[in-house]
């Protein structure tokens, strides 16, 4: 485990640059550019592997249940952002993947908030992953009402 921190940390350092990367990506699927799904699905494909590898991160702390937010957290951003990716792409099977992501991105949200409002310093990044956490359970909240509008 101690092999992926440091590949955790890059994770986390470079996340802004692969969340730009997809918007730019999706702008150009959006206006018919050539290769703009293949780098959309490869950019949600990146952003899905980097969750999963920040759900084993090492935690320093001793608390069981900031570990569990930590796993859960990292396990259900990644299962939100495929059922986005699919959501995007207009592939079946996308909704249970967008439920089963926002409640567990719910559950983990209300974890780790609670452990700002104590003040307590529990998990590495804590401020960074639950603004993180906020925008993928907006996206997945939006891919689940948007058929709804259209």
């Amino acid at each position: 485990m101690k092999l992926l921190q440091p590949i955790i940390e890059l994770i986390y350092k470079s996340e802004l640059y692969i969340l730009c990367a997809l918007i730019l990506s999706w702008l150009m699927m959006y206006f018919d550019l050539p290769y703009g799904n293949i780098l959309v699905v490869l950019g949600f494909s990146i952003a899905s592997l980097g969750y999963v590898l920040t759900a084993y991160a090492i935690v320093p702390s001793e608390n069981g249940i900031a570990k569990f937010a930590s796993k859960l957290a990292g396990i259900s951003s990644c299962i939100s952002s495929v059922g986005i990716l699919y959501s995007i792409m207009h592939w079946p099977g996308n909704e249970p993947l967008l439920y089963a992501g926002s409640s567990g991105l719910l559950i983990s949200l209300l974890i780790l908030l609670s452990f700002i409002t104590k003040g307590q310093k529990e998990l590495p990044y804590q401020e960074t992953m639950s603004i993180r956490l906020t925008f993928l359970l907006i996206g997945a909240i939006v891919c689940i009402l948007m058929p709804l509008f259209s």
